[in-house]
């Protein structure tokens, strides 16, 4: 059941409390008979703040609201959203983009955007609410009169994250008490309306697309009308964010990430697994143009170099960019680039793209596939490795021993994978026990379904991957035969191809 909630009505009445909501009302028209058959009746699935109007879907059975809640936690919804903000939209503002923030809620309810402490050694309280990842992307759709309208699309689900991502870019909603400035209120009611709602339904697999336009005040108060309803449900992308503003290169840890691939102790994964696994996936050809994305101190880009094919190397870090610089060989050419923007490539194009262990430490995801499929050739390949997303999730997945007997048998424990979230991880371990100060960066977590989605609507077809164990042995101890068959039983990482999809030949 969808509903188009009017501002001013809680979503569902919080326990404790007596007041009418959406869902009291609901149960109140249609009947609740949740104790009688346990199977039917009516669920909330998602809410909207008080004083915001649009709408909301509520499951009418125990297997619908699964499936939607499902669909909702796995980021599978799409959501539009108008908002009416304050300050109008000034010539040096892109009119596309989106925002990109850690938030966290104060102790009196109110959200605020942070910046997580990437170097301090306290470890959260017991039940300490972290910060939480949150995206956002806009289109202005009309600005005059000191006011702006956006159409928004919410990528996360956090709490107020329209509001406080508004706010902080200095156009507060209209009508906010909370985040928003005092004076005279032209709507008499909070400017943001749900406009869009579209998911599987969970009985026939199909897509429903429901659409409430928002009210004409909203376009007026901008000086502008509002336009005609269009004939056909609205369907159109947003942009990925102009400029992000969480920093996730490796400039930090260029020394240490250096030392990794070629230093007195060398990650042999590299050598052995990941990159000749890269270049069977590329099935590169002379004369070939290749851009590595994300490329670090070079060291694929030199395994490409010595396949006679034209390699550009781009990544966010310079001092990394430096290092691949004086490494060289003749012929390698290396841009300082966030993966999201591409910078002074953005204009050329590719026959293959490639991004070596470095997509789980970006966000967002589709900021870079996007600007992916923009330089490549139609038909390109995009080839890419992670960490195992299901196996190897940092700080959610570990290695556990069953005693049978005897023989103690290896296996793999997953705490969690369907959620995603993000992950500061600890570059020097040794050092921090010693009492160093630690030196950390982030990886983001996506289940499969993420990857899969993220590349069809950037314009790519999937058609090859691989999961690869670590060549790792052990030799002599009574384990060793144990410790080596659970190796090549899990995989360590996840090698994928995908290509941009050429339209002229589809049609």
């Amino acid at each position: 059941m969808v509903v188009d909630k009017p501002p001013g009505m809680l979503s569902a009445t919080p326990q404790g409390r007596r007041e009418d909501s959406v869902l009291s009302l609901l149960r109140e028209r249609f009947g609740d008979d949740v104790k009688r058959r346990r199977e039917s009746g009516l669920w909330i699935i998602h809410r909207l703040d008080r004083d915001a109007s649009g709408l909301l879907v509520f499951a009418r059975s125990r297997q619908a609201f699964s499936w939607l809640k499902e669909d909702f936690r796995a980021r599978r919804v799409r959501r539009q959203y108008h908002a009416v903000t304050e300050g109008a939209q000034r010539e040096d503002e892109p009119a596309r983009g989106g925002f990109q923030s850690f938030l966290k809620e104060g102790p009196a309810g109110r959200v605020e955007c942070v910046e997580p402490d990437r170097t301090g050694d306290a470890a959260p309280a017991p039940g300490e609410d972290r910060a939480k990842l949150a995206v956002s992307f806009y289109e202005v759709l009309a600005t005059g009169q000191g006011r702006t309208l956006f159409l928004m699309r919410m990528e996360s689900g956090r709490k107020h994250q329209l509001r406080v991502h508004l706010q902080d870019a200095g156009h507060p909603i209209v009508g906010d008490r909370l985040y928003g400035k005092p004076g005279e209120n032209p709507l008499r009611r909070l400017g943001l309306h749900a406009s869009l709602l579209a998911f599987r339904h969970p009985a026939t697999g199909r897509e429903v697309v429901f659409e409430s336009p928002p009210p004409p005040e909203f376009w007026k108060i901008c000086g502008a009308q509002p336009p005609e309803p269009p004939a056909e449900p609205v369907r159109g992308g947003f942009p990925t964010p102009g400029q992000t503003r969480i920093e996730t290169s490796w400039e930090r840890v260029a020394d240490r990430y250096e030392s990794t691939l070629e230093g007195e102790r060398p990650d042999d994964h590299f050598q052995r697994v990941i990159h000749p696994g890269a270049l069977r996936l590329l099935e590169s050809v002379p004369s070939e143009r290749v851009l590595d994305v994300a490329c670090g101190e070079g060291a694929f880009c030199r395994s490409l170099a010595a396949l006679d094919v034209e390699c550009v190397g781009v990544d966010a870090s310079p001092s990394l960019i430096q290092k691949a610089r004086a490494k060289g060989p003749e012929g390698v050419r290396y841009e300082v680039a966030d993966a999201r923007e591409l910078g002074a490539v953005a204009g050329e194009r590719f026959d293959a793209v490639t991004c070596i262990m470095a997509l789980m430490n970006i966000d967002p995801l589709r900021a870079v596939l996007e600007k992916v499929s923009e330089v490549l050739k139609p038909g390109g390949r995009f080839v890419a490795v992670v960490l195992h997303p299901a196996f190897r999730a940092p700080k959610q997945t570990s290695w556990g021993e069953d005693f049978r007997g005897r023989l103690r048998r290896q296996y793999r424990r997953v705490d969690g994978y369907l959620t995603p979230g993000q992950f500061e991880i600890v570059m020097n371990p040794g050092e921090v026990a010693r009492g160093g100060r630690k030196e950390t960066t982030w990886t983001f977590h996506r289940p499969l379904q993420q990857y899969i989605k993220d590349l069809a609507e950037t314009g790519f077809v999937l058609d090859r991957l691989e999961e690869w164990p670590s060549l790792r042995t052990s030799e002599g101890g009574r384990q060793a035969a144990e410790f080596n068959r659970i190796r090549r039983e899990i995989p360590m990482f996840l090698g994928f191809r995908a290509r941009k999809i050429d339209a002229k030949r589809e049609e």
